[in-house]
Order: structure tokens, then sequence, then C-alpha cells
């Protein structure tokens, strides 16, 4: 996978001020992700913000969030 795509995602998720996806979209978008794995610590990779979390966080702990399930969708070649 060539890193452009994935820098290209990373711009056009964050164009026109976009912070994440709706929590439903989200959440299907993070059951696509494989090999996810719950730990002692919690999930890898984390759980997307949704249902009553949705609404405590700010933006930037959501941007990040879902760039780390971008990051781990291009590390397991299923950025596609």
């Amino acid at each position: 996978m060539s890193p452009d795509k994935l820098t290209d995602l990373l711009e056009y998720a964050s164009a026109d001020g976009r912070i994440c996806p709706n929590p439903q979209g989200w959440n299907t978008l993070y059951e696509m992700l494989p090999d996810k794995k719950r730990g002692e610590g919690g999930w890898d990779p984390p759980l997307p913000f949704f249902l009553s979390v949705w609404w405590f966080p700010p933006a930037l702990p959501k941007i990040m969030r879902l760039e780390e399930h971008m990051r781990f969708a291009a590390e397991h070649q299923v950025l596609d």
C-alpha cells in the first residue's frame, strides 16, 4: 500500500472541518478492522467514541482516534 494513500485519506478525513464519522458509521468502519484484540488495558485498536461517550470528548481526541484506526487499517493492508 502506498504511503500516499494513507496521507490522502487522512487529509480527506480532516478536510472542510471534518472530525470523525457519526457513531453508527464509525462503528461500522471499526467492525471492518481485522485482528482486533482485547487485552488487560482495553481494545487494540481502541474502540471508537460512541453511545453516551460520544458527547463528552472534545474534537481532538476523536480526530486522533480516527487517525489511529486509519493507520491500523493501513498497517493491516485493509485501507481500501
